[in-house]
């Protein structure tokens, strides 16, 4: 079965369910599906759901490259593991019916990109990479 297909079918079966939550029960058939991506590319990307606070608060997950990330450089009063961050960026996950723009623009999302520099936002039927160029987040596809 393709990723994709997995991923519809679960998504459905925790909303047919009446048991899910707005957000975070749907947080297992994204990490399945980023790492089925993420296992297709070279060097393999891995995506850990609910990743550390590295300084900008805790993100719905992050994306990181078989060497585990980039030295980012900054210094907010935390001691990076290893002096990496996610090299891939975080991600922001929001309820179904949320709208993608509403959540770029958001405060929450400035601080990932200020620490991560490129954030994918998802209401898990839509999906949109930001990247911070210069202070500014700009919509990359």
């Amino acid at each position: 079965m393709h990723p994709f297909q997995k991923y519809l079918i679960d998504m459905r079966a925790i909303k047919a369910s009446g048991q899910g939550t707005a957000e975070t029960s749907y947080y297992g058939p994204l990490e399945t599906l980023m790492n089925a991506a993420g296992e297709k590319l070279r060097p393999r990307v891995r995506c850990v759901i609910q990743g550390k606070n590295l300084g900008a608060g805790v993100p719905d997950g992050t994306l990181s490259t078989e060497t585990g990330g980039r030295n980012s450089g900054k210094r907010t009063g935390i001691t990076f593991a290893m002096g990496l961050t996610p090299d891939r960026g975080a991600i922001e996950a929001k309820a179904l019916a949320d709208a993608l723009p509403a959540i770029a623009a958001s405060t929450q999302v400035s601080k990932y990109l200020g620490l991560y520099h490129l954030v994918l936002l998802t209401n898990f039927r839509e999906f949109l990479l930001v990247e911070d160029q210069g202070g500014q987040a700009v919509e990359l596809e």
